[in-house]
């Protein structure tokens, strides 16, 4: 006579494991730990930005010589949104471009572009909307002016 198997074990590896085949709670496991483990990232990234965020503040309040808190801010405003460059124009009272302040550019590649820009075309827009515009594109704009391909870094501005 034939003895009966054995009762399975919660040691024992699933049957279909020798298959290749996973259970069910092992994909559903995984699927939890990847869920987990990209909300741990969303929050890590949020405490960097955070981060980021307060060292530009207390940066910036370190100095109150105003081109120099102006250059703080152009810099911080790359570093918090991952900008390779970025530019800040100064208004005057006759709602013409004054002053402007940039970051990402080498002396050598401001001094190829040539005169800063006068607030025409997409600076234009924005001195009469002050709002923020993120273009991929700078040229698709249809406000477009002055941003032709140039050695420098790709744009030359007017």
């Amino acid at each position: 006579m034939a003895t009966p198997p054995p009762e399975p074990q919660a040691s024992d590896p699933h049957p279909w494991t020798g298959l290749g085949i996973r259970s069910l709670a092992e994909v559903h496991l995984d699927t939890l730990l990847e869920e987990l483990l990209g909300r741990v990232r969303e929050v890590t990234a949020s405490r960097e930005r955070l981060r980021g965020l307060l060292d530009a503040v207390v940066s910036i309040g370190s100095d109150l010589d105003l081109p120099a808190v102006l250059d703080r801010i152009v810099v911080a405003a790359c570093d918090l949104v991952g900008a390779r460059y970025a530019a800040l124009g100064v208004i005057g009272p006759e709602r013409r471009l004054v002053g402007f302040h940039t970051y990402g550019l080498t002396p050598e590649e401001h001094r190829r572009i040539g005169d800063l820009p006068k607030g025409h075309g997409i600076l234009g827009l924005l001195i009469e909307e002050p709002n923020p515009i993120r273009l991929p594109d700078l040229s698709a704009h249809p406000r477009s002016y002055g941003f032709v391909r140039h050695e420098a870094r790709g744009i030359e501005w007017r």
